[in-house]
């Protein structure tokens, strides 16, 4: 039976019905006998007889229940998924295979600024302008002709026109026979991120220009600062030598000084500009850890025996004695740690300490420690520390110097080689600046201070002399080391009265003592023992008193290798005094023939004078354009060569030299004012062999002199001449 409320509809059909018209799909809902609820639809239409007249009516009655169920959960299927796609915040449309927009989301409405009226039923055409709208077209058609997935990156102007760059994501689907229906494509609209990169180029741009800029502003300045600063510290430095008065030459270490001090800050600037920039590279090289200590102590000996300052080091048995790293930038750190710590102490000592953790395989952790007994530092103040020009007060800055980089560049040079750098202190309890780096081993962990084992010192009884209990310590563990007996005194009184009654094989004793000069003491020991050995460990540039006294001197603080090597020259009956004597100069020993090109008259006259107290005589080129004349003239060993000349610079000048000599020619030694990074890969890049940067000082020509000939070992003079004139006859 029919629902109650469709009963009058259900009449008035059956009432049209009769009157001979005819329906169909009345949709009606009625009942079962069970009472169970169905959906019919109704179709009805009159009977007629032979003369046309309605006898009666036809009435087809389907059960479209399950239909109108399906319907229901399609609609709400769509519902769902309309409102599915609408919360999603990119833009996503679906066309049919005639490129049809079918559906969209709010979030495309929004993209192109269209109602979803505007949109479904539409296509490209109608939605975009011609360029664009092709080109999405032809795009639809590749991927309808090769179903799947299609990727793109377009930049579009829209209708109203707006431009957008967008990452367009396309994908076929089928119906449920499995043909091909039409596409879903999502959009991800990337023109702020777009925006965002071009701005991040613009100031990247900007950054490396500034950088640019900055780098060739500093080598300039650098350049214009180290030209002048080479001749007043290269001629202070030999005038210092020249026998002055007390009084003249109170005037030149002034000039000398402040002209290291100028040197000094030069660098900084220069360093920490390598390192902000991130153009700070470290080398890997192999090199000698103990050697690099006791480099970086004889930099700053001189400052310490002005102070009266004890410098000592030691360094744990467990220690690699060889490492892999960068031994300039190491040295560097510790040159500026133990600087500051000379600089902050007025009385006392400063010692480095060194000692290592093994990590694994080759790795060990290197941990050195540079502590003084100066006037130390508060907890406020260590908050300043390590920051880039920045002091702990600017009193500090007052009294002291120094740009406050110091110590920021020791840090960052520190985190490159992967450790950190920290300090213990108390207000006037001195300072432990501790610092770590993480390294390769390149040897079978040797031990520090374990020369080797000599049957000449083993039961040897030495007395050892100082002041200090750090020397004490490290003395007695270095002669433990070598199977010596060794026994200490803190000073001469103790000492003699140990002498007193025992015979003794040697004594090495310190200037540090105190309550009587080294001379009286070696006086009273003859007393005792006319013949025993006395070996003097004196300050740096201190004086001998007494030559004939001891047996061997040895400057602070104490070398392992040195002193091994005075025992042994004592017992072999050799006296060993060479540490303080003058050395003979290498040109005796390297004999080279030099030509330096140098345009400016007073840098000139520094080189001439510095190579002449090393021992070697040069000639003169003052451009690139002369050097090549020169040599054509004479077979030149090496050529100390400025960078910045008139008419031809040294790097073409080294490059013509390069291709006249191809298989061979001189040393070529880079000489500049610039100081910048890339700057040595410059020199070297143009077939230069070594490199020093102004101001000169004479140990590193020195140096760069030795390694000259090192190189020309096994080639000669000789055979740079024959290609010279091979050269010649050639041409």
């Amino acid at each position: 039976f029919l629902m109650p409320d469709m009963m009058h509809e259900f009449r008035s059909l059956i009432n049209i019905a009769a009157q001979g018209k005819f329906f169909a799909g009345l949709e009606l809902q009625r009942r079962k006998k069970d009472g169970a609820a169905i959906e019919i639809s109704l179709s009805s239409a009159p009977i007629r007889d032979a003369k046309g007249s309605v006898q009666g009516i036809m009435s087809v009655l389907d059960d479209i229940t399950k239909k109108k169920a399906a319907e229901r959960s399609l609609r709400e299927n769509l519902h769902f998924m309309q409102k599915l796609m609408d919360t999603i915040p990119n833009p996503i449309i679906c066309k049919n295979m005639d490129g049809r927009f079918i559906r969209c989301n709010l979030a495309f409405e929004k993209f192109v600024n269209l109602s979803r009226g505007q949109i479904v039923g539409k296509t490209d055409y109608d939605i975009f302008p011609p360029d664009l709208a092709a080109f999405c077209s032809a795009s639809d058609a590749a991927l309808f002709a090769e179903p799947g997935i299609r990727i793109e990156e377009i930049a579009m102007q829209l209708h109203d026109g707006r431009k957008a760059d967008i990452i367009s994501n396309k994908a076929t689907y089928t119906n449920e026979n499995g043909t091909l229906a039409g596409l879903v494509e999502v959009i991800i609209d990337i023109t702020d991120l777009k925006t965002s990169e071009a701005e991040l180029r613009a100031a990247k741009e900007a950054a490396e220009e500034a950088a640019r800029a900055k780098a060739e502003f500093l080598a300039n300045m650098s350049h214009e600062i180290r030209t002048p600063l080479n001749a007043i510290i290269g001629m202070t430095g030999l005038l210092l030598d020249a026998g002055l008065s007390m009084e003249s030459k109170d005037a030149v270490e002034t000039i000398r000084s402040s002209g290291d001090t100028l040197l000094v800050v030069i660098n900084d600037i220069l360093d920490f500009s390598k390192i902000d920039s991130g153009n700070m590279e470290l080398e890997r090289l192999p090199f000698d850890l103990s050697t690099c200590v006791e480099e970086s102590l004889d930099l700053v000996a001189a400052k310490a025996a002005e102070k009266g300052l004890n410098l000592a080091y030691l360094m744990d048995e467990g220690t690699p004695k060889a490492i892999l790293g960068d031994l300039t930038r190491l040295r560097q750190i510790l040159v500026n740690l133990i600087s500051n710590a000379v600089k902050f102490t007025n009385d006392g000592e400063v010692v480095v300490s060194v000692s290592s953790r093994h990590l694994v395989d080759e790795y060990h952790e290197i941990r050195f420690s540079i502590k003084d007994t100066g006037i130390g530092i508060s907890e406020f103040q260590k908050n300043r520390l390590f920051r880039s020009f920045s002091q702990i007060d600017a009193s500090t800055s007052r009294k002291y110097g120094g740009t406050g980089l110091g110590l920021a560049i020791s840090r960052r040079l520190v985190e490159l080689m992967g450790g950190r750098i920290w300090v213990d202190s108390e207000s006037g309890k001195g300072s432990d600046f501790q610092f770590t780096i993480v390294t390769e081993a390149r040897a079978a962990n040797p031990k520090a201070h374990q020369l080797p084992s000599q049957p000449k010192l083993a039961g040897k009884k030495l007395l050892i002399v100082d002041g200090f209990e750090t020397n004490l310590k490290i003395l007695d563990s270095m002669a433990k080391c070598w199977g010596m007996k060794p026994t200490v005194a803190s000073g001469p009184m103790d000492a003699l009265d140990r002498m007193r009654g025992e015979v003794w094989d040697v004594v090495v004793m310190s200037t540090s003592i105190s309550g009587m000069d080294p001379v009286s003491f070696a006086n009273e020991v003859r007393a005792n023992q006319t013949s025993v050995p006395i070996v003097l460990c004196t300050t740096f540039g201190r004086k001998r008193d007494d030559c004939n006294q001891f047996a061997s001197f040895l400057s602070k603080p104490i070398k392992p290798a040195l002193l091994h090597e005075a025992l042994l020259n004592i017992f072999d009956g050799k006296a060993s005094k060479n540490s303080l004597q003058e050395k003979t100069p290498p040109a005796v020993h390297h004999p080279l023939r030099i030509l330096l090109a140098e345009d400016n008259a007073v840098n000139q006259k520094v080189a001439l004078k510095m190579l002449k107290k090393i021992g070697y005589r040069a000639d003169l080129a003052a451009n690139g354009l002369e050097v090549l004349q020169a040599l054509e003239r004479l077979p030149y060993d090496v050529v100390l060569m400025d960078v910045q000349m008139p008419e031809m610079d040294g790097l073409e000048a080294t490059r013509r030299i390069r291709e006249l000599w191809p298989s061979g020619g001189p040393q070529v030694v880079a000489i500049t004012a610039y100081a910048m990074e890339g700057d040595r890969e410059r020199c070297l890049g143009a077939g230069m062999d070594d490199y020093i940067s102004k101001p000169v000082q004479i140990q590193e020509l020195a140096g760069a002199l030795g390694r000259c000939q090192a190189a020309m070992e096994g080639m000669g003079r000789t055979r740079f001449h024959n290609m010279q004139r091979q050269a010649k006859d050639v041409s």
